[in-house]
């Protein structure tokens, strides 16, 4: 009985990734994706139906014979909360399962309390949402925060702060992992990529997607550059005044040779970057393609929304 059991949440895991990814289906259309039978698919959607998770949307287009009938997920039947915690600022945003933004508010952030006055804030607009993915410059291990711009929450457990608060789910991760998702969506056919952050303020931050996931090493380590032994910190200073493509060349050969990614995106505030010098000596049929980002931001708003997602179905 535990095994049919098993087998039939695994058989709806498959139909609710269908249906999660936004797009509208018919049955025919489900049994092919996920290899079920009709019989299979039709129990599964009317369970769906049922609890309002999937909507019947009309009839599909046919010339003859019987028309086949459109389903897609209803992008109310729950919401994700988002935040985006920089020094000095913090985002609240709220998705529907369409990956539709239905609220986004921005604030100066001064303390802790700050990031508890927009949660506040986002439940009063919306009590849809009991998940809320957090996206911050940190090392971060089970909800707690180290190696932070935000010096006074080194140290603090924010996961478990909020979740005995306001009673929800919270998930967090570094900003240039949230952000490194946004690859996912992106280039839905490449298995490897690395999302780069290099800017005047941070030492070199990195997101590595691994087959299509993200790798965060054994302690969330994964990604820190500016603690490889190339430069020391002062060093690190000096070039980032006097040379920063120095810094950018050794730290993306680094990556090159160490993950060999089909793409790294990076991000920057150097102006005048020399991208075509970074990978000089290495061969060129190891070379990934260097993408520019424009707005982190809106990748990290993406991540945000896709891990959220991904939490729901595992959950389901």
């Amino acid at each position: 009985m535990a095994k049919i059991n098993e087998l039939k949440k695994s058989n709806m895991r498959s139909i609710r990734r269908c249906f999660y990814n936004g797009q509208v289906w018919i049955k025919n259309d489900l049994a092919d994706s996920t290899g079920l039978s009709l019989a299979a698919i039709t129990n599964m959607i009317q369970i769906l139906t049922s609890k309002q998770e999937v909507f019947y949307i009309g009839d599909a287009e046919s010339k003859v014979g019987r028309k086949a009938k459109k389903y897609r997920i209803n992008p109310d039947y729950r919401h994700i909360g988002g935040l985006l915690i920089e020094k000095g600022s913090i985002k609240g945003v709220i998705y529907n399962l369409y990956g539709e933004i239905i609220y986004e508010k921005d604030n100066a952030y001064s303390s802790i309390n700050t990031i508890e006055e927009m949660i506040e804030d986002m439940r009063n607009f919306d009590r849809l949402f009991d998940l809320l993915t957090i996206a911050m410059p940190a090392v971060i291990v089970d909800g707690k925060i180290s190696e932070s711009d935000i010096e006074e929450l080194n140290g603090v457990n924010l996961k478990r702060r909020l979740e005995e608060r306001f009673e929800i789910e919270v998930y967090m991760d570094s900003c240039v992992n949230i952000s490194a998702l946004s690859l996912l969506k992106k280039y839905p056919q490449t298995y490897n990529m690395v999302y780069c952050f290099f800017t005047k303020q941070t030492h070199t931050r990195c997101g590595f997607i691994l087959n299509r996931d993200i790798y965060h090493g054994s302690s969330s380590f994964a990604g820190t550059l500016g603690y490889l032994p190339q430069f020391s910190n002062h060093e690190q200073k000096v070039l980032m005044n006097e040379d920063p493509m120095r810094l950018l060349e050794n730290d993306l050969k680094s990556v090159c040779c160490i993950v060999d990614p089909e793409i790294i995106t990076v991000y920057s505030d150097v102006d005048d970057l020399d991208l075509d010098r970074v990978f000089v000596g290495i061969p060129l049929r190891h070379h990934p393609k260097i993408v520019l980002v424009k707005d982190p931001v809106e990748d990290e708003k993406i991540g945000l929304y896709i891990k959220g997602k991904e939490i729901l179905l595992a959950s389901m």
